[in-house]
Parts: C-alpha cells; structure tokens; sequence
C-alpha cells in the first residue's frame, strides 16, 4: 500500500474498556506515546488515529486515569505522540471528548512556542452524524484544507451519498474527504441501488465514480472484481 502512495495509519479506541484516549494522566499518556512509537517503528506506520468511542468508565478508575473523559487529556496524549514522532500524521476522530480543542488547556508550550492544535494534529475527521455541528473554530491552528468536514459511511443500511454540492466543499475549501465502511458484501445490500433523500439512487461504484469526476475531473477505474477480507 505505501509503495502505491497510501498511508497505513494505526487506530487507537477504547473499545468498551476504560482505557481510552482522553482520560489518561500525564505519566500515563507518555508512557503510551512511547509504545505507539514502537509500534510505528517497529511496522514502519504512518501515524495514529485517535477516536474516542466506546470508553467503558469504571469507578474508582485504574492507576493512571482520569475518572472522566476530558478535550485536555486527549490533547495532551496527541500533542506527547506528535512530540515524539513529529514526521507522523497524528489524526484525530471529532467524537467525544475531541470534540472542541479551543480552551487553554489544550495549548502546550514546549521547545520555545506555544502548541495549538492545529501544529500537533495533521488532520480532523468529523463524525458523520456530527457535521452540522462541527467548525473549524473548535481545532485553533488547523487549516482548513486538513479539516475533514464531510464524512460518509458507505457500511450503512440507509447509506447517505456523497452530493456534488457537498464534493465542491471539500474540493475548494476542505481538500479532506472521509470515506469509510466500502464493502459490497455488507448484508444490508448498501452496495445496490439505493434510495437516497426523496429520489436519487446510487451504488458504491456510482458514488465513488462522483467523488472522482468532482474532485480530480477523473474517471475511476474498476475491474469488476470485488474482494473479501483475508482475516
């Protein structure tokens, strides 16, 4: 993948137990920042991806967490992970507690100037169900060509298609689209001609076909052949 020009970035979620993203103490958040680093060096990734989802909180919490999921300790993880490995894209999920990183307590000053974090994370994606809701005023320092605003979920029962009206967004503003779930084989049949808003019909194909001819003046190009995961 990386000899084609992609990225493989490792993702980090609590998964349903207390070790999340946005609650870890200081010591704690370095001395995961130090494993992450292993890890991306050892299988030679292309940074991290923080998404603060399914956090299972327990009471009292374990040695080294905070009782609650806070913007500032997520902060503070990302900008430790960006710190030690600053040719890395650090990229965080819009859920959660990384939901508005404006207050003061996810500033850092460290090697002579002030951390915003727009200059510890690269990118932003926005949850699909919150894009109403997101600005780019919630991540101070990230430009907008980095803010991934609009995302859609093509492993959905009611898929919601990329418009070209929102295609021109990211193609003259944002420069970042989050695509995800891309499986023909999901039961919920999502990859067939499916309605969308009141008439429109689509496929994954079709709608992949459409953020190629928007965004690059492209045709894609598709063999026909689809694949299963091998794990």
């Amino acid at each position: 993948m990386q000899e084609r020009g992609m990225k493989v970035i490792l993702a980090i979620t609590p998964y349903h137990t207390h070790a999340g993203v946005a609650n870890l103490k200081p010591a704690t958040a370095d001395a995961f920042a130090k494993e992450l680093k292993i890890i991306c060096d050892t299988y030679e990734l292309d940074g991290v991806f923080f998404d603060d989802e399914y956090t299972a909180l327990v009471s009292p919490p374990p040695t080294g967490f905070y009782s609650e999921n806070t913007a500032e300790a997520a902060a503070d993880l990302m900008f430790r992970v960006k710190r030690m490995m600053p040719d890395r894209w650090v990229v965080a999920y819009q859920l959660g507690a990384i939901w508005d990183l404006s207050g003061e307590g996810c500033e850092f000053e460290a090697d002579d100037k002030t951390w915003l974090p727009g200059d510890y994370i690269d990118y932003v994606m926005v949850d699909y169900s919150e894009s109403a809701w997101a600005s780019l005023a919630q991540f101070p320092g990230l430009p907008a060509s980095r803010f991934g605003l609009h995302s859609f979920d093509f492993n959905s029962y009611t898929p919601l298609w990329p418009s070209v009206e929102r295609l021109e967004q990211v193609r003259d503003t944002y420069k970042t689209l989050f695509l995800y779930g891309l499986n023909p084989y999901h039961r919920s049949g999502s990859f067939d001609t499916t309605p969308v808003g009141s008439s429109e019909k689509m496929t994954q194909v079709q709608a992949l076909e459409r953020v190629t001819s928007t965004l690059y003046g492209e045709e894609m190009l598709f063999d026909g052949h689809t694949y299963t995961k091998d794990w």
